[in-house]
């Protein structure tokens, strides 16, 4: 059985991960998506400063072309597709499209621009995105979380924080929650839910002081939990200001709880070379349809005569419950 095949038959709600690597590696950013039907139609955005999203069939056939932007997504009904418009819009806009590439239109946001993410509600017809505005009195990016209508109806504010920076917005399957991350000059501030209509903003998790990276994750298939990387920074050798960096896929519930599921990959950070001398890195974690499993990637490389010399990258799969995980996919 061939990796897209296992991915298929697992129906794993992203296989973009083994599709990426076993099609289109040398050609595409790491974003691709599977259709969330089953079409066996899946989304990519071709390398460049504004890419050319496309569509093809899973065996690499049927290529169409839909136009410019960042950061395509599937509606849940596996029809649509919502991108950042940086080509056609200024700065940039929120831009719909049929799945084969008719029916273009730009979701009018008047005053508003569209920054970095978004996300569709479970009825395909609504989306949350981060909203940038600019503040009158002071002329900085004030950022809020917004919820529209894909034809510009019903705008509603979620959250009433401008002048942290907001990223990663994703819609819980039951359309309940969003989760986000807020930052600031100083630093991810942490990850946030907001519910659907704009009320119960509050703070899921908090960055601690070992904290390397957070986002803000993938929702389980029940919206009772993301999925996300975790990674803590360690100071191993203060004369040499070396530290280590773990990583691994964690589970956090929405009461913050966090539970590791995977053994933590190892980076050391050394400053005499300028950086690590060796890392291995963990993320992408996309979830089977009835939540009792995951797939991630694993990467590593080496720093060696001045240069990064690229080992490999594993797609994994594991159980929520860990365990232990199992290669299914290797790419050298």
């Amino acid at each position: 059985m061939n990796n897209l095949t296992h991915c298929r038959l697992l129906r794993w709600t992203s296989c973009a991960i083994l599709i990426n690597f076993a099609i289109l590696a040398s050609t595409v950013t790491l974003k691709a998506q599977v259709s969330p039907n089953w079409t066996d139609r899946f989304t990519f955005v071709s390398i460049g400063a504004v890419g050319l999203i496309q569509t093809a069939k899973s065996d690499g056939s049927g290529l169409t072309s839909l136009g410019n932007g960042e950061n395509p997504v599937w509606s849940p009904n596996g029809q649509k597709l919502a991108y950042l418009d940086r080509l056609n819009c200024n700065p940039r806009c929120l831009a719909v499209v049929n799945w084969d590439g008719t029916g273009r239109t730009t979701v009018p946001l008047s005053g508003f621009s569209a920054f970095g993410s978004h996300s569709w509600f479970p009825d395909s017809q609504r989306l949350a995105f981060v909203g940038v505005t600019t503040n009158a009195t002071t002329g900085a990016s004030d950022f809020d979380i917004y919820a529209v209508n894909s034809n510009g109806s019903n705008l509603v504010r979620l959250t009433n924080t401008p002048t942290l920076l907001k990223e990663y917005a994703k819609v819980s399957p039951d359309g309940s929650r969003i989760v986000y991350r807020n930052s600031s000059s100083s630093g991810v501030q942490g990850v946030y839910l907001v519910n659907s209509d704009g009320t119960g903003d509050r703070l899921l998790t908090a960055p601690s002081s070992s904290d390397y990276w957070i986002d803000s994750g993938e929702w389980s298939p029940d919206s009772t939990k993301l999925a996300r990387t975790c990674s803590e920074r360690v100071l191993v050798d203060p004369l040499r200001n070396v530290y280590r960096i773990f990583s691994s896929i964690c589970l956090i519930d929405l009461a913050g709880g966090r539970t590791n599921i995977t053994e933590a990959t190892k980076e050391d950070y050394v400053p005499e070379t300028g950086g690590s001398t060796y890392r291995e890195s963990i993320s992408s974690p996309a979830w089977s349809n009835d939540g009792s499993r995951l797939l991630y990637t694993k990467s590593s490389e080496r720093f060696e005569n001045s240069a990064w010399i690229f080992e490999g990258t594993s797609v994994l799969e594991t159980s929520v419950e860990g365990g232990g995980s199992t290669e299914i996919f290797r790419s050298n």
